[in-house]
């Protein structure tokens, strides 16, 4: 008989225990954001949240429902940029993280000088 378990919900039991692992989540959901993958971003974020604070406490300190906090992290539903980035501004308080981001040129093949670098060192 063959075991299986929701990818998410194993992501989301590892965060709960493991502060790093929930940063990890955060940061990755943040670049996500940043390079134009919004679904992805989304998705990370919204296991960040059942790890962390829930959607009932976010709708809470929100002053939304829990379902419509829900939405604005649903790759299908749409929703507009500065719903995701309150979003977003919540969870950095509640984590206690401020994030800084640098430019880094992207080389002619779209990967970053910075990716390349690594890739030709190792």
């Amino acid at each position: 008989m063959v075991l299986t378990r929701d990818f998410s919900e194993t992501v989301q039991e590892r965060a709960r225990r493991d502060p790093e692992f929930r940063g990890l989540l955060l940061t990755g959901g943040v670049e996500r954001l940043l390079e134009g993958e919004v679904g992805i971003a989304r998705i990370i974020l919204r296991d960040y949240i059942l790890s962390a604070a829930g959607f009932e406490r976010l709708g809470d300190i929100m002053g939304r429902s829990p379902e419509s906090v829900k939405r604005l992290l649903d790759p299908e539903d749409a929703c507009r940029a500065g719903d995701l980035l309150e979003v977003l501004a919540r969870i950095l308080r509640h984590e206690g993280v401020s994030l800084a981001v640098s430019a880094v040129r992207a080389n002619h093949d779209g990967e970053s000088s910075a990716v390349a670098e690594a890739a030709a060192a190792g």
